[in-house]
């Protein structure tokens, strides 16, 4: 037939969404499977009659063979998806780790669809699957290279990526600077590759720590780890002046850093070091009991902490009484013979600003976990990975900028510390000063100090403890010994170029100075308006201090005051406008006579008085003060020939004066700028001005 250019179709059929019969496509395996294919009869036949110009039904079946629920409708496949622009919108969202319920909550929000846990799980694989489409090794690689003045060394073998370095131009600088401590340790189960993650890292002129390199391997082998190493000393040239190693127990990495640092001296852990030891003695490896294993541990802790070689070997010996040959054997064999590397007493000697342990890279690990999440995909987790050091990067650079906008407060200009605070790093200058406050507690003699640590030997420029040797700042051995030779207490030569302020802002990113930077001024406005929060905080702050004034006083006078206070209260509850107002003449009233609290007495004025008892107010008798409470009558709706504060005299000028409390029930709190200026609070007089009172 000819059908109308406006009839698309001649022939239509409309059946219900669970019309067919479900067809399974697989081998069976699993048999419990859903389907909305129920047979459904129900069906619509329309097709186009002879002319063309009309649809016609030809037949109809309105039943189903199943429940007909409206709401269970708008939970259907077809009604819950999502349009194009919210797809993209929970992409982006599940993309910087959004939660998937938070995802879902705004997506019902904004939509108005029915959204299911599994549609936003789909759409979070939707993205995966779209970051897998390309090479993840090239991907990643150009992730790296893409951050300005980076450096990136790639390692095949057979074909397969087996280690990657990546060295910033801010991290070369960085370590070029501040070589002198090594913090070296891996984490692991941070991508799906299962790559451990190195992120050496040092400590600059002001405590912080920096991360100086990233190092992806594909394992843990000597061969692999030892290459990509190398490959970080390349591209630095201070590599021999490290001079100590952080790491954990770990021996293949302790091993090969021990050989390519062979200046450094490597110092294990302290706490790794402790728990290896409660991990391994136990009673059934070691072949001892219960009390002799916590006896043991008691030992080797005091052993970890011994302040001197004396003392160490003390306790060794009391360890060979208390352990069994089988421990003995163990302990000789994996500890004694490295003890310079966990001993206390032997790593004071070494520069290792008075770190113990691998804590500051631990916690680094723990933030970059946070960010990337656990066994990530690759190239979403390099991604991530520079994301947290950037973020770090700013953080401490915002540091920097902090410490020249808020100094620390300076020492008196005449102790020696003040030359040591205008040089000096915050973080260097505070463990000075710390030692300096121990100067007269100290005792030099003949070159000679003695405390735990021995016996020290002492010079103007060097000593033997452990304070001087993790810093390489002045003691305060080298103080006392300086201030007995009368000797000054700061000198140049004392402050290594690490610790130097300048040096550090120099080291630090501080963007260039635009003279050209013009400067807006904008006038402060005289008056802002509150907010309920801000004037809530406010009228905290004077109660606070209303309530100390009022509770530093008699019973008497306390109970004075609460009931003045009561009565503003309560005047304020009812709406109506209150102001202060000091007369020079006393008022017209009747004697004030002596009634309870809040009475009321009426006079033969026409105006009616609220009578207090407050004559102890500022020291003055009922004869001098009166409180008077004005309700608007014909003759003093506004009170505009009263005098104004400003012309008033001075309190210690009038022998009388009267204190009035004026209340208008025609004007509400949020009116009470329409009051004269003699009944605003804050043109009362101060207090200075007035006079001295008992």
């Amino acid at each position: 037939c000819i059908c109308r250019q406006a009839l698309q179709y001649t022939y239509l059929r409309f059946v219900c969404q669970n019309a067919g019969a479900y067809q399974p496509r697989g081998a069976g395996s699993r048999p419990n499977q859903r389907s909305h294919r129920q047979n459904c009869p129900f069906e619509i036949v329309i097709h186009a009659n002879g002319t063309g110009d009309k649809l016609v039904v030809l037949s109809m079946s309105s039943e189903h063979n199943h429940t007909i629920v409206p709401e269970a409708f708008r939970h259907t496949r077809k009604q819950r998806k999502l349009p194009e622009d919210a797809r993209e919108r929970a992409k982006l969202m599940l993309d910087v780790g959004a939660n998937v319920t938070k995802v879902k909550s705004y997506l019902m929000e904004n939509t108005g669809k029915i959204v299911s846990n599994s549609d936003v799980q789909n759409l979070r694989n939707q993205l995966r699957e779209a970051k897998k489409g390309a090479n993840p090794v090239i991907t990643i690689v150009e992730q790296l290279q893409s951050v300005p003045g980076a450096t990136v060394e790639v390692q095949e073998s057979g074909g397969v990526i087996s280690a990657i370095v990546y060295q910033s131009e801010a991290m070369v600088r960085i370590f070029e600077a501040y070589p002198e401590v090594l913090i070296f340790d891996a984490t692991y189960k941070v991508n799906n590759r299962n790559m451990p993650l190195f992120l050496p890292m040092v400590v600059d002129g002001n405590g912080n720590s920096r991360v100086v390199a990233v190092i992806l391997t594909a394992n843990e082998e000597a061969d692999t780890v030892t290459t990509a190493i190398n490959f970080f000393q390349r591209t630095f040239k201070s590599c021999d002046k490290v001079r100590s190693l952080l790491v954990d127990k770990d021996l293949t990495a302790l091993k090969i850093l021990t050989q390519c640092f062979s200046n450094a001296e490597a110092n294990l852990c302290q706490f790794h070091v402790l728990r290896t030891f409660r991990r391994q003695v136990t009673e059934s490896q070691m072949g001892i009991t219960a009390s002799q294993k916590n006896a043991i541990i008691e030992n080797l802790q005091k052993m970890v902490h011994s302040a001197t070689q004396a003392k160490f070997e003390s306790l060794y010996s009391e360890l060979q009484h208390l352990g069994s040959p089988r421990f003995m054997e163990y302990f000789d064999k994996n500890w004694y013979g490295c003890r310079q590397q966990w001993a206390w007493c032997y790593t004071k000697l070494s520069m290792n600003i008075g770190l113990t342990g691998t804590q500051r890279l631990e916690s680094f690990h723990r933030r970059v976990k946070g960010v990337t999440g656990r066994n990530a995909e690759m190239t979403s987790f390099v991604g991530d990975l520079l994301l947290v050091l950037r973020a770090t990067d700013e953080e401490l650079n915002h540091q920097s900028f902090d410490a020249l906008n808020r100094p620390m407060p300076p020492p008196p200009r005449t102790s020696f510390l003040y030359s040591y605070y205008r040089v000096l790093t915050p973080y260097a200058f505070a463990h000075v000063q710390k030692e300096a406050g121990h100067i007269s507690s100290t005792t030099v003699n003949d070159g000679l100090s003695k405390n735990r640590e021995g016996i020290l030997s002492v010079t103007r420029q060097s000593c033997q403890c452990a304070a001087f040797n993790a810093f390489l700042l002045p003691c305060r051995h080298i103080l006392r010994l300086r201030e007995q030779e009368l000797l000054p207490l700061f000198h140049e030569n004392l402050v290594p170029q690490r610790w130097l302020q300048r040096y550090w802002l120099s080291v630090t990113e501080m963007p260039s100075t635009d003279s050209s930077v013009t400067v807006h001024t904008t006038e402060k406005k005289e008056k802002r308006v509150l907010t309920e929060t801000q004037k809530f905080r406010k009228a905290h702050s004077v109660c606070i201090e209303l309530a100390q004034v009022a509770s530093s006083v008699g019973m008497t006078e306390f109970n004075r005051r609460i009931s003045l206070l009561e009565y503003v209260l309560q005047a304020w509850k009812e709406g109506t406008a209150l102001g202060i107002e000091i007369q020079s003449e006393p008022l017209r009233r009747e004697p004030l006579q002596h009634l309870p609290q809040g009475d009321r007495t009426s006079t033969s004025d026409d105006n009616v008085f609220d009578t207090f008892d407050i004559d102890a107010l500022l020291g003055r008798t009922p004869s001098d003060w009166s409180i008077q409470n004005n309700r608007p009558g014909p003759n003093n709706r506004k009170q505009r020939n009263s005098p104004k504060l400003s012309d008033s005299p001075k309190l210690n000028d009038s022998p009388k004066l009267s204190v009035v409390i004026r209340l208008s029930d025609s004007l509400k709190l949020s009116d009470s700028s329409k009051l004269s200026d003699s009944s605003k609070l804050s043109d009362s007089p101060k207090l200075s001005d007035s006079p001295k009172l008992s």
